[in-house]
């Protein structure tokens, strides 16, 4: 038991030692390698030192990583949340300074394609890392959001939580009694930072505190206790003395801990004082342009140079989705009501689960015969479950045979849960897990995240199931997709104008209304509070949609007949999860071996990049 208890983490150890040494003064490249000689073994080393740190940085990150730490090589975590302490945030700074700097004493052009590839993804990686050093005070925003703070995602991931032994329950009863504690430290962290200037509107405190409100609800009516109740199910093994044994130490443990930390925490939040702030965007807060492009760069990896040339873009997506929508409309007025019955032929959740699988198989790469069932969400779970999800494993365990829990508002509507499930299922996120977890071998990749890349590949999946052979007319997929674009976009573009340019509510809602007949106020005030709430989000999801759209068009062209949509597929899964950047430097190479007929395993990685053009091709 001793071991489970160590906070400090021996193996970090060996990456923060070369801080000291940069810090030192020791900048440049360390010595070269002699002639014919390699850095792959020092690189090799690297990655494994960096894995290591990385993944043990936290109990919530380890959990997320591997089921064994132990076994795997990790010092063991104690189960706890993450510290909002200055040093804890220091301590990921220091381990991406001694990233830095360990890169710095490689050569990289000693290596084989593959390892010249992941150098970079580490460089841009730890370069990223680094640049959040002068965005500091901006945790808190992310902290307190009411649409992505830590009393929003502490509940989502606690329900993401799989339990594959009694080990993992008990972890779990030990989160939530440190619940408390995080929250206290956020309430404190609040008032700190709000004393030294921070303003956040009478608005935003109120909606914070209101995010509360659900896990403030009584144990038997609470969504957490839902949530647990369909993870025991999951528990290999359980007798039903066991499971009651369980809810009724859970029941205590929410009656005692949880439901009184999110209320202390809702009454602490609304104990603060607000101020009214001309521009609430990020651009109304110094320093707030700058961490804006910082988020969409981290975020999004894009191949963009700076926000004004993705603007012009976007805008012009914009433009060419609302002529071609307007030609479909024209030629076919009814074209709109169409998709509802096409999808009408599908009898439940499960048997859209196995057409889009078999679709899947026809132009993605396959994995194995894993498969989803569905089931419906109970009613009290749709806050915490409102798009199809299910229990993830440790990242180093294979997708098995799951369950996607469904909405039940879902279920009844075909047109809806289709779109949906392909986008969360098949050929989207569960197919995505899969793939990867059978085929990349770098561990070290599952320490970098990569949002735009992975919601970039979920809605890409989303609008592709589309062209499945799922009964719509040519021409109502191309609406689907043109609408689907169209959304994504005009989320995006609002996103930049209230963050970067100033836009208020009002902005947004007349903007709506000209170009879009959107008079509803709700919908205006939701798409702007969601872009000041969760700046960058809408941006993320859609520049790595229509970054993906684009490179396909791109590969289209260059290669005509000899383009096969699963080796596209394939480039992108083997390539990704990267910056985008760094995967359109790939591209040309992809395509001179497409058509010089070369297993993708031969590819010889080039380092030319492809500069984006300003119009993105939605087909």
């Amino acid at each position: 038991m001793e071991q489970n208890i160590r906070r400090i983490l021996p193996r970090t150890a060996g990456m923060l030692l070369a801080v000291s040494l940069c810090l030192g003064g020791c900048q440049g490249k360390g010595t070269a390698p002699g002639a014919g000689e390699s850095d792959a073994p020092a690189f090799a080393e690297l990655k494994e030192e960096y894995y290591q740190a990385a993944a043990s940085l936290d109990y919530m990150t380890e959990r997320r990583l591997v089921r064994d730490p132990e076994a795997a090589g990790l010092s063991v975590c104690y189960p706890s949340f993450p510290d909002l302490t200055e040093n804890a945030w220091k301590k990921e700074l220091d381990l991406a300074k001694s990233l830095r700097f360990q890169l710095n004493t490689i050569d990289s052009t000693t290596l084989d394609a593959e390892d010249q590839f992941l150098y970079q993804l580490l460089s841009d990686h730890a370069d990223k890392q680094l640049e959040t050093e002068e965005f500091s005070s901006f945790r808190l925003l992310s902290w307190l959001s009411p649409e992505q703070g830590l009393m929003v995602e502490i509940p989502r991931q606690l329900g993401h939580i799989s339990f594959e032994s009694s080990q993992d329950v008990e972890d779990y009863f030990t989160l939530l009694s440190d619940l408390p504690r995080l929250f206290k430290d956020l309430a404190d962290l609040s008032r700190q930072e709000m004393e030294n200037g921070l303003i956040l509107t009478p608005q935003w405190l109120q909606d914070a505190a209101d995010a509360c409100a659900p896990y403030c609800l009584d144990a038997e009516h609470n969504s957490l206790s839902f949530v647990f109740s369909l993870q025991l199910e999951a528990l290999p093994g359980l007798s039903e003395e066991e499971r009651s044994a369980y809810e009724e130490r859970h029941l205590q443990l929410m009656k005692d801990t949880v439901i009184p930390a999110f209320q202390k925490l809702s009454q602490d939040i609304r104990g603060l004082s607000g101020q009214a702030m001309q521009q609430e965007g990020l651009c109304g807060r110094k320093g707030g342009r700058d961490y804006y492009w910082h988020l969409v760069r981290s975020d999004t990896g894009t191949s963009y140079r700076d926000i004004s040339q993705i603007k012009s873009a976007l805008e012009e997506q914009l433009q060419n989705n609302t002529r071609s929508m307007n030609r479909l409309l024209e030629a076919a007025p009814d074209l709109e009501d169409s998709a509802g019955a096409a999808f009408d032929r599908f009898a439940d959740a499960d048997q859209i689960l196995t057409f889009l699988m078999e679709e899947t198989g026809k132009s993605f790469p396959e994995t194995g015969e894993w498969r989803l069932s569905a089931a419906a969400v109970p009613q009290e779970l749709a806050g915490l479950w409102d798009v199809p999800g299910f229990f993830e494993p440790a990242a180093d365990q294979l997708m098995d045979e799951s369950t996607i829990w469904i909405s039940q508002s879902m279920l009844k509507d075909p047109a809806q849960l289709y779109p949906a499930l392909a986008q969360a299922a098949w050929p989207g996120a569960f197919y995505r897990e899969s793939w990867l977890r059978e085929n990349q071998t770098e561990p070290v990749r599952q320490v970098i995240s990569c949002p735009g890349w992975e919601k970039g590949w979920d809605l890409y999946a989303r609008s592709y199931a589309f062209s499945f052979d799922n009964g719509l007319s040519r021409e109502a997929r191309q609406l689907e997709r043109l609408s689907l674009s169209s959304s994504l976009t005009i989320r995006a573009l609002i996103d930049i104008q209230v963050n970067y340019y100033g836009w208020g509510q009002e902005e947004v809602s007349q903007f709506l209304a000209e170009n879009y007949a959107i008079e509803d106020e709700r919908v205006s005030q939701s798409i702007f509070q969601r872009a000041v709430y969760s700046p960058g989000s809408s941006l993320t999801a859609c520049l790595g949609y229509l970054e993906i759209r684009q490179m396909k068009t791109l590969a289209r062209d260059a290669l005509g007949d000899k383009f096969q949509e699963a080796e596209f597929h394939r480039f992108l899964l083997e390539t990704g999860p990267a910056p985008f950047s760094l995967i359109r430097s790939q591209l040309d190479a992809w395509i001179t071996s497409q058509n010089m007929h070369v297993l993708p395993q031969q590819i010889c990685l080039s380092k030319a990049i492809i500069q984006p053009s300003c119009t993105f091709f939605v087909h």
